[in-house]
């Protein structure tokens, strides 16, 4: 089943739409130098390279146990094609007001030299961690301290849904150098909890539909992703930070970092930092990319003109590839959370459901936000930090990054160009050229 409710299969009916719709936002071009412009090659995007995006949004329906005379229902009960006057009332749509606007105000997200000098850049290491993860997340730490904060003293931020044992506490401040604030936050009901729209026994049903899935059973999993979407930069906590750096443990990183990254990253008006990326599994959120193109169709003028879509889709945005960054390790301006476009369209999906109805992760909701709304240049895969999450791990294949930053992970065991990795996307959409040393180790891994 298709909804046309707002283009029809052609999609230059969808371009007129589009020019209905920014007849009465001409400002939306004052950021035109960032990709945010909706003159003639917007049109021509939408009626060529992203015309996926607004042909008509398909459903998944299967028979099932619950269906009724044989009738076709929903496999999942995500609602996925409400309008925003459906989803939110008018005292909820309030509360966007007054957000940054990337297509406005793109360089207010990041400091000038003067800003600095007044107010310099302020970042975070952000965990949301349990009391039984403390063994598991202090050897992460220690590398962190070692490699990189040492020289830097960032702050750490620790999440958890229960209070913090003094044990875990004092175990932490005690690797962590003492010039580094900390926090130990509980979390409030409301970032961990169901929301009233969503019907209990229908989470229900759905976990039990997909407890063949990894973390398909999972209630907790579900609050976990839905935080990382939507909650954590709400927290008032995390109000005086610029940037944030992701954390999680058991993981690692093994090559020394001699910059600052946060202030590379403002200073090179680079947004969201990776350095793993892979697919999805399509079976935990069949409804997300209907969910998206509907947002879209709504609010098309929030496409960057210099967008990331082929990375995260094959054909013109008709379907996800399920490609999107490995959200463990995220280095991110957390101006980008607070905007306008990501806090609209993670609201969106919210109302839909799909963090409970399906099992929506954080990581390809982040993704394919970055991708569609930010000029692809400030999204930076940064290959010389070596990362490891179980079971992937990225390792610089370059010979000379390899030992300028004393790293000590395996080479053969770089990710980047493997099978269920998105590199090979990423670096075709960016016009990148693999290096002598990636192609070299590919040929050995097929025997050539």
């Amino acid at each position: 089943w298709g909804s046309d409710m707002f283009v029809s299969d052609d999609s230059k009916d969808a371009s007129k739409f589009i020019e209905g719709e920014l007849d009465a936002d001409e400002e939306s071009s004052s950021a035109k130098k960032y990709g945010f412009d909706y003159g003639e090659q917007f049109k021509t995007n939408v009626e060529s390279i992203w015309k996926g995006l607004f042909t008509p949004i398909y459903y998944i329906y299967s028979i099932s146990e619950d269906s009724d005379n044989g009738e076709p229902q929903l496999l999942y009960p995500t609602k996925s094609d409400g309008t925003f006057d459906e989803y939110f009332t008018p005292e909820e749509l309030n509360k966007f007001d007054g957000l940054l606007d990337m297509t406005k105000d793109f360089e207010k997200m990041f400091k000038t030299d003067i800003e600095k000098a007044k107010n310099p850049i302020k970042a975070c290491f952000m965990s949301l961690v349990r009391n039984e993860d403390l063994f598991s997340i202090l050897p992460t730490i220690r590398k962190i301290e070692d490699r990189f904060n040492k020289d830097y003293h960032y702050s750490y931020v620790f999440f958890n849904d229960v209070a913090f044992t003094e044990e875990f506490q004092v175990k932490i401040k005690r690797i962590i150098n003492p010039e580094s604030e900390i926090h130990f936050i509980t979390l409030p009901k409301e970032m961990w909890s169901f929301p009233d729209f969503i019907d209990l026994n229908e989470a229900a049903k759905t976990r039990e539909k997909m407890k063949d899935i990894i973390y398909g059973a999972s209630e907790s999993y579900r609050h976990m992703c839905r935080f990382n979407s939507k909650w954590f930069y709400q927290h008032p906590i995390m109000d005086q930070f610029d940037y944030y750096w992701r954390i999680e443990p058991d993981t690692a990183i093994y090559c020394d970092m001699d910059y600052d990254i946060f202030e590379y990253m403002n200073d090179n008006k680079l947004v969201y930092g990776f350095s793993i990326s892979l697919h999805e599994y399509e079976s935990t959120i069949p409804n997300l990319w209907p969910a998206t193109k509907n947002f879209i169709q709504q609010k098309p003028h929030y496409l960057n003109n210099n967008n990331l879509l082929k990375f995260i889709s094959d054909d013109e945005g008709s379907s996800f590839n399920q490609c999107h960054f490995w959200s463990n390790f995220e280095v991110v301006n957390l101006n980008f959370y607070r905007s306008l476009q990501y806090q609209q369209y993670v609201e969106y999906l919210d109302k839909t459901g799909i963090f409970f109805y399906e099992r929506a992760g954080d990581a390809p909701v982040h993704s394919i936000a970055a991708s569609l709304f930010l000029p692809k240049e400030s999204i930076k895969y940064f290959d010389s930090i070596a990362y490891m999450h179980p079971p992937y791990t990225h390792c610089p294949i370059d010979d000379r990054v390899y030992i300028q930053n004393r790293c000590d992970c395996r080479q053969p065991s770089d990710f980047t160009f493997q099978g269920y990795s998105c590199g090979n996307q990423y670096y075709e959409v960016m016009e990148m050229e693999r290096s002598e040393e990636h192609t070299s180790e590919l040929q050995s891994q097929d025997g050539i």
